[in-house]
């Protein structure tokens, strides 16, 4: 038994607007590296500390999302924000070294 139809509209007063709500497992692909990037900016603009992909809370919050995105240590974030850093640098350093 199916809680919605295939494809139907939810109105979600609390937040005033409606949603599409589809049984479509289409969705289930994931760009890991994509959402990691994501999550590493977002680390960066926000100032959040690196240890909050360790809390339980934004993990069980990531698992819910998106059960299939596989949340990385603190390390690995690091360096992901690290990586972010040196493309930006040499990208900027490209742009200052073009001749007018």
């Amino acid at each position: 038994m199916e809680m919605y139809p295939r494809e139907d509209y939810v109105d979600d007063p609390g937040r005033g607007f409606k949603f599409k709500v589809t049984n479509d497992l289409n969705f289930a692909s994931l760009d890991q590296e994509s959402v990691r990037k994501d999550l590493a900016m977002m680390i960066v603009l926000h100032e959040y500390p690196l240890s909050m992909v360790d809390h339980y809370g934004f993990r069980k919050f990531c698992n819910n999302m998106q059960p299939l995105f596989k949340v990385v240590s603190r390390n690995t974030i690091k360096k992901d924000i690290f990586k972010m850093y040196d493309v930006e640098k040499e990208d900027n350093e490209i742009v200052k070294q073009k001749p007018e």
